[in-house]
Parts: C-alpha cells; structure tokens; sequence
C-alpha cells in the first residue's frame, strides 16, 4: 500500500478548503444572476425611493411598465416577488428523523475498516523508535504568503485511512470536520481501563481546560465518534495478530483466559474441583429507554404505547465476552417450564429448601420484573476464584432472571466439562433449579456443584449453611493466599490439645458432629410426626364441631326473623340469610366428608366423642403439640441467630461481613417477634400454663448453653457434645484446617501452572515474531506489542514466588512443566523443541548451570562451519538458524535467572 506523504496529507486537507470555497462562489453567481434579471426600467417612470417594481404595484396601477413586441415582462416582475409567489407554494412536512445517522456512519467506517487496520499497523511501525512522542502530526510550514490550489489524486482506500496513517482519526468516515490524535484515545483508552469512572464528557473538558478553550456540547460526541472508530482499529488490528498466532479459533479466550485456572500440566494430581467461579448480576447499570410520546386523541389517551426514537445501531460486541440475546433467551421463563413439564419431579422426602423466603431473587427468580422505562438494567458477570472474567450477559428489561445465570453455566460446562464448583448468593436454591432443566442431566454428569459464597453464606439459614457454606464442602476454600493458609496450619497444635482436654480421640468425630447438628435442625424445622393421623382426626372433629355450631346459629337467628312478604327490605334480608344457610350447610358438609376420610383412612370403628378418653387425651396431645411445634420454631430461628452471632463476633471477620451478617439478623429478628408471639399463645392455652417469655430475654442469649428454651422441648440440644462452645470452636478449626490444607495442595499446582506458562508463552512470541518478520514486518511489530502487553509483570510474579519459596514450609515447586495442550509450545519440524526443565533437575543452581552451558553450546556452534555442526541445526531446527535458536535458550536462561537471583 503507498504511503501518502505529508505533502500529500495537506494537499486532502486543502481540498476539502477549495470545495467549500468553490460552493460559496456559486452560491453568490447565482444570487446575482437573480437579481440582473429584473427589468431595466426608465427612471422616469420608477419613484426614486421604491427602490425597484413590486407585483403589488403593478397590479394596483401604481408604476407603468413599457411591454416589448416578446412579451414576458409582466409575468417576470410577478415571478421575481417572493411575497406574491409565497402564496402559491406548497409546504411539505419534513418528516425524516434521522434515526439511521447512526447506521450509516457505521457503515461508512465499515468499508474502510481494513483499510484504516492495515493503516494502523503502519502508524505504529512508523513510531516504533521514538514511541507515542514522535506520534504527533508534522507542524504547518511558516510561509508568509499562501495560496489556494486544487489537489486531483485518486484514494482507492478512503479518505479515513489517508488520516489514519498520519495518527489521526476521523469523526466521520467521508467528510470529517474534527480528527483526533491516536495519541490522545489511547491515553484515554489506557486511563479508562484504569478507572472505569472516568467518562468521556469530563475527559474532554479537561482537555479543553488545558488548551483554554470553552468546552462546546458537540465536542463530546465527535469524540465518542473518534474513540468508537479507533476501538474498532485496534479490535482489527488484534484480531489479525491473533490469527497470525493461532489463536482465533472458536472460544479460544475462554479456554485460556486464566492460567491458573486452564492452562494444566501433564503428571499434575487431580483436584476435587478443577475450577472455581462465582457469579452474580448488578442491576446499577441501567440505560434508559427513549421512546416517543403516547398516541393521544381528543378523546384523551387510547393506550398506545409510543414507539422507540433510540438510533438504529447494528454494532455487536467482537469476541466471547458476552453471551448473545440468543443464547440467554433459550432459557426464558416459558421454556423452563415446557422443559420442567418432561421432568420427573422431586420425590417426596426432598427437603425443601430453608432459605426460599429469605432472598428475593430465590423467590422470584423466574418471574422478577424492572420498570419498562429500562432498556438495560445491568449486567450478569461470571468471575473465577483469580478474578478474571468469564462471561458476561446483558439483563435486557428484566431483573435477575434465572435465565442469566443458566445461559452461563450451559456454557462453562461445554467448554471445561467436569468439576467445575459455582459460587451463587442462592447456590442452594439454584442447584435445584439446574436439576428440573434439561441443563440437569449434563450437570450430573460432570459433576457440577452449587454451593453459596463464603461472604453471603452466613446470612443462609444454618441448616443451608451445613450443605452449602465453603467452609463445610469438600475442595473448597475461602481465600487464595499461601501464607494465609499457612497461618491456619498453624492452629493444628492448638486444635489437638483441645481435643485432649475434651477427651475427642480422633478428629473424624467433628464429620459425625456436623452430620448430627444437621439433624438436629432438620428434625426442629420438621413437624413432629408421632401419632399425627389421630391429631388431624381430632383437629377434623373439632372442625365438624364448629361448623356444626356456626350453622345452628344462622338457622336460629332465622327462626327470630319476621318477615313481611310485601316489603322489600324483608325480602332482601330473606334471601341474605338464605345465603348464609346454604354456605354454612356447605361448610358442615366438608368437614363431615373430611372426617369419613379420616375415618376409612385410620381406620376408626367408633366415632369420637368429646366424652371419649381417646377424645380428650388427643386434645391434650393437640395443644402440646401445638406448643411444640411453636417452640421449635423459635428454637430453629435462635440456634441460627446464635450460629450467626457467633461468626459475626470471631476475630479475622472484616467489617463488610459483619454489616452483611448484621443486617441478616435484623430481619431475622422480625421472623423471631412472629415466632415467640405464637409460641406465647400456645404456652398460655396449656394446663397449667407455661410462663410467658418476652423478646428481651430471647435476644440475650448468646450461645446453647444459655437456652433456657430447650429444656422445655421434646430434645435438649445441651446434652450433645457439639453444643458446648469448645466443642463447637474445635469443630471449625477443624474444618478450616482440612480446607487449608486443599488450599495449599491447589495454590502448589496452580503456581507451577502460572511459572510454566509464562515459560511458553514468552517463548512462543518471541519464535512467532521472528518468524512473522520475513513475510510480514506490520504484524511482526504487533506481535511484539502483544507480547509487552501479555508479559509486563512476569519479572515481578517470579520475585514474588521466588519470595514465596524461601518459606522452608513451601511444599511446591517452581520449575516449569510440559502443558497438557500444544498451543503454546515450540515446534520445529512437527517435534517440540523439548525443555530444560524436563531434564527433571531437583537443584535450581543444576538448572541454571545446564542452561548456561547449552547456550554456550549453541554459540560457539553457531560460529563455526562444517558438516557437524550443520547436521546438528538440521536435527533441531530444519531450516532455522542458530540464532533463533540461541534466542530462546536465553528466554529460558532469564526466567531462571530471576527464579534463583534476588530481588
């Protein structure tokens, strides 16, 4: 592609001068050619002040006008007065809305797209020695005259990628008015990455603070204009560097996009789950939808909604970040209920789910709704454990549908298959809702679990919390940090001198602990279930007996009636009680037919009673039962709230988790008020009555053995040997443990994988620059600006661990491994170049001397000639030099530098 030179870049700006000069001067030729057509009249017949002949004037009589032989003349002066031809013109609605400025923009950039990309990569290769700070446009010439010349020259690539190359990016890809220096967006590119809070507007108005120029409305979105082209550029430009390296295959970024999460190592041990992730959706990102105003006739409103007067835009986000309107969609509320219906539901002894009214998003998660004055509400981001993104999904008019985080778990279990653990604010729930969708088959099968997240766990109830909290699953752990874990083993000795001092044997005792507290809890969320089917007889009795009772009412009241057929009010008040007879006749029926029922069912040979035995000892057992079951959910909401406290006030609590737990409790305490008001009711109805507790006692209690409660229920929780404090503290210390110590066995592997890819993939840009140079010097470069983009902080990761392994209680390693997948491995002749540390050397010093002395090899071989040495380039390299050869020995030589240097 020619390259236009600064002469030529004027000559394209001068142009466009010339063309508005141009129609300027044809403007003012045709004015005047209006204005000599008028009629050379005499002075003698013209008043000096009328300044010229009217049609009015003319018509009224007023002037005189000489007519040729021709003719014309009259109907010229009438042709020329634009007050007497106004009347005769038509004006027509101008009824564009210029919705699609937009649109044609974009595809007016669209077709130079290409062109501005390869433009692009020249640019940049053009600054490569001096950087951003030779990137500025070339000065004007100091002349003291000027001159105005019109430049013919052909642009077969468009006038966009003749700015392109000098730096500058055009607002408008045919005839911009304002360009922008590429030095400029990408400082703001940079910055914004930075610090997302910075907008545009305010960017621009410092910019026009520091140039002391007044900030003008339009600024802003000509360089919205400029910053979307120039975004466009470098997405080209990546996408062709990325093709170069093989990397733009079908969710390539998603299946690299952590290392230590993806990138994994031939021989590493298997872990319980292979990924970690968490996801949750935000709903402060919200956009409003423009519309235009409802349809309203004289009659007032005829409930039409207006129209959409957003502009049209076919843009779509390039890559795989974001899951399409398509694929989220496929699990909208009406098709999880199609496939809910091919399902076989739950059996009967499912539990359901304790945390169901606690959060609103559990609740109505299928049907939650967003004020239609949103176009967009949010987002819905999935993270893993390192915080790299992986999905994200726009919540298009809706609020946090089930349908976001089901579109996003379809997709990371086809692309990473088994073990994966998700951490959701409503993991319990959320994992129930996966079994009842086709989804619930594969996630079976890949052993997908959904657990609640370490900072919303403890505001779960605390039967939840036993199933689904980090600290009690297996594989799981709530923070990545080695010396954190570390920090935990060394509470090992404490937690076996208290199991000494509580005569605890073995710690596999704490597993049958937990397992009894959830139990425990289960039983006390349960109603109790001995001797129920004669309870529900009685309480049916009791039932037929007030029906009974309120019928005999209504027909007595009937009976004392009088009633006067003649009057209106009387036959009115007839057929009301007419009405209240029947509906308590059909209330005695159901109850009678309910007791039959029971009665069949039992069975029961003697109806009962009120005077039977059997009658009133069910009666006693009703109101104890009744009082049972109100203390034992009192009970179940209070062990829970002391749970909670309990994790509340431990010491390593950060404040946010605290405020978090704290205003879990502060609704719990109105769920307690509800609870402790029935079970007042209860107590009292019994013989003899029960004291009556208030909820100040209730809220001070802070553990089990200050329950006072519990020695009134059908179990006392203070005779099992997890409710004292001790036995309760050991038992987290004890679970804390066995997860730091999974921790530390993850961080040991995921470590290696880190050191090893930086290995490979420093190694393989560097082969793909140097073999990109040959055949294409643009994309050379821009491998070698993907490379300093990729690997800045590699020197200070390998400090970093090279700290971390001065620690003598450092269980991994941090010489690098042969990876599992050969994306970014070394090939030459279709064999791996195979690595220095596959040599499996214990001694980090060993290493750095093998390395040393290979690259000493290569050079010395590199400088000599003869058969020999040829022979040897042809079994490594076929067909590559030495010297690239020597260049990744020395790559190699520099990671292991900075393993065994000091900082």
């Amino acid at each position: 592609m020619e390259v236009l030179s600064h002469q030529q870049a004027r000559r394209v700006m001068a142009l466009d001068n010339i063309r508005a000069s141009k129609r300027k001067a044809e403007e003012e030729v045709a004015a005047t050619a209006r204005k000599n057509r008028r009629l050379d009249l005499s002075q003698d017949t013209l008043d000096d002040d009328d300044g010229g002949v009217t049609a009015q004037d003319l018509l009224n009589g007023v002037v005189q006008v000489d007519l040729s032989h021709a003719g014309g003349e009259f109907l010229q002066i009438l042709l020329d007065d634009p007050e007497y031809t106004a009347q005769f013109k038509t004006k027509y609605k101008d009824c564009r809305t210029r919705r699609d400025r937009v649109l044609a923009r974009n595809e007016g950039f669209r077709i130079q797209l290409d062109a501005m990309a390869r433009s692009y990569l020249e640019w940049r290769k053009s600054i490569e020695s001096g950087g951003l700070d030779t990137a500025d446009p070339p000065p004007p010439a100091d002349v003291g005259t000027g001159m105005t010349v019109t430049v013919v020259d052909t642009f077969w690539e468009g006038v966009a990628a003749a700015f392109v190359c000098l730096g500058l990016i055009p607002c408008a890809p045919k005839w911009p008015s304002l360009v922008i220096t590429t030095r400029l967006l990408e400082l703001y590119h940079k910055t914004s990455a930075r610090c997302p809070s910075l907008t545009i507007q305010p960017f621009v108005k410092s910019i026009c603070d520091v140039h002391g120029l007044p900030y003008r409305p339009y600024l802003w979105e000509q360089f919205s204009f400029c910053y979307d082209v120039y975004l466009n550029i470098c997405d080209t430009a990546c996408a062709l560097t990325l093709a170069v390296l093989g990397c733009d295959t079908s969710r390539w970024r998603l299946k690299n996009f952590c290392a230590a999460c993806t990138y994994k190592l031939k021989g590493e041990a298997d872990l319980i789950f292979s990924m970690l992730i968490t996801m949750d959706g935000n709903n402060l990102l919200k956009r409003l939808m423009r519309k235009e105003d409802d349809e309203i006739t004289d009659d007032g409103p005829v409930g039409v909604v207006g129209g959409s007067r957003e502009r049209l835009d076919d843009r779509v986000v390039k890559g795989d970040y974001y899951l399409t309107c398509a694929q989220v969609d496929h699990w909208t509320k009406d098709r999880i209920q199609e496939q809910m219906q091919n399902i076989v539901p739950c059996s009967d002894s499912e539990e359901p789910n304790p945390c169901a009214m606690r959060w609103t998003n559990m609740i109505n998660n299928m049907t939650s709704r967003m004020w239609s004055v949103f176009d967009e509400t949010g987002i819905f981001l999935a993270l893993c454990q390192h915080g790299f993104v992986l999905l994200v999904a726009d919540m298009i008019r809706s609020g946090e549908l089930s349908k976001y985080p089901l579109a996003i778990i379809e997709a990371v279990l086809k692309t990473f298959g088994e073990n994966i653990a998700c951490g959701y604010d409503i993991g319990c729930k959320f994992g129930t809702t996966i079994s009842l969708t086709t989804l619930g088959p594969m996630a079976e099968k890949l052993k997908f679990r959904s657990v609640v997240g370490a900072f919303h766990g403890h505001a779960h109830n605390r039967l939840c919390q036993l199933t689904s909290l980090p600290t009690y699953v297996a594989g799981l752990f709530h923070c990545n940090n080695y010396r954190q874990a570390l920090g935990i083993l060394d509470d090992k000795p404490a937690l076996l001198a208290g199991m000494e001092n509580e005569k605890i044997a073995d710690r596999q005792v704490f597993a049958s602990w937990l397992k009894e507290e959830g139990d425990y809890l289960s039983k006390l969320s349960k109603e109790p279930e001995e001797e129920k089917e004669h309870l529900d007889y009685y309480q049916a009795l009791v039932n037929l007996q007030a029906r009974e009772t309120e019928l005999t009412e209504v027909l007595q009241e009937w009976q004392v009636k009088t009633s006067d057929p003649s009057d209106p009010e009387a036959k009115r008040a007839e057929t009301l009680y007419n009405n209240h007879c029947r509906r308590a006749q059909d209330n005695v029926d159901r109850a009678k037919a309910v007791v039959d029922r029971l009665e069949e069912s039992i069975p029961i040979l003697n109806p009962w009673t009120p005077s039977m035995p059997e009658y009133q000892k069910a009666a006693e057992r009703s109101r104890a039962c009744s009082y049972r079951q109100s203390l034992d959910e009192l009970e179940a909401l209070v062990v829970s709230r002391i749970f909670e406290l309990t994790k509340m006030n431990m010491s390593q609590t950060g404040y946010k988790l605290r405020r978090h737990i704290g205003k879990a409790l502060q609704t719990q305490s109105r769920g307690i008020r509800r609870a402790l008001d029935k079970y007042n009711l209860a107590a009292h109805a019994l013989k003899p009555p029960h004291p009556i507790i208030t909820y100040e006692a209730i809220m001070e209690y802070s553990f089990l053995s200050q329950f006072d409660l519990l020695r009134d229920t059908r179990q006392d929780v203070r005779d099992r040997p997890w409710s004292t404090p001790m036995a309760r503290y050991l038992m987290d210390k004890h679970f804390k443990i066995l997860r730091a110590e999974e921790e530390i066995t993850r961080l040991n592997i995921e470590i290696r994988r880190v050191i090893t890819h930086l290995h490979d993939e420093e190694c393989f840009l560097c082969l793909k620059e140097n073999q990109t140079q040959a055949t294409d010097p643009l994309l050379a470069y821009q491998i070698r600006l993907y490379h300093l983009e990729r690997t800045p902080y590699a020197e200070i990761h390998m400090r970093r661990f090279k700290n971390l392994a001065s620690n003598p209680r450092f269980t991994g390693t941090l010489l690098p491994e042969t990876a599992m997948s050969d994306e970014l491995q070394i090939k030459d002749g279709g064999d791996i170049v195979p690595t220095v540390i596959s040599t499996c050397l214990s001694n980090k010093k060993e290493a750095l001397e093998s390395a040393t002395s290979t690259v000493t090899q290569n050079s010395d071989g590199a400088n000599t000639t003869g058969s020999k040495d040829s022979n040897h380039d042809q079994q490594h390299s076929e067909g590559k030099g030495a010297t690239s050869k020597r260049t990744r020995m020395r790559t190699r030589l520099r990671i292991y530098r900075n393993i065994l240097d000091k900082p």
